[in-house]
């Protein structure tokens, strides 16, 4: 999936994807300083995406690691709502 088709996602489904790494950070009892860390941001953009406000230099590379850290597909990240 190209950066491009990740940032329309995120802008068509953009309250589950909040909503999924704010429940992943909560869930595993992860600082946000450390949830930035794993990535690759930092803690201010981090804190820009759990108010729903993206960083202009969103890119792939956060939801992949969103996804390798937490054993998640992207598909699942976007599609429904975790812990409901």
């Amino acid at each position: 999936m190209s950066n491009e088709e990740i940032i329309e996602r995120i802008r068509i489904r953009k309250e589950n994807f909040v909503h999924n790494v704010i429940w992943l950070r909560k869930y595993y009892c992860i600082p946000k300083k450390r949830m930035a860390e794993l990535l690759g941001i930092c803690v201010s953009s981090w804190n820009k995406i759990e108010k729903g406000i993206f960083p202009g230099k969103m890119t792939s590379n956060i939801v992949i690691n969103i996804c390798e850290n937490f054993r998640v597909t992207s598909d699942s990240l976007f599609e429904k709502r975790f812990g409901e």
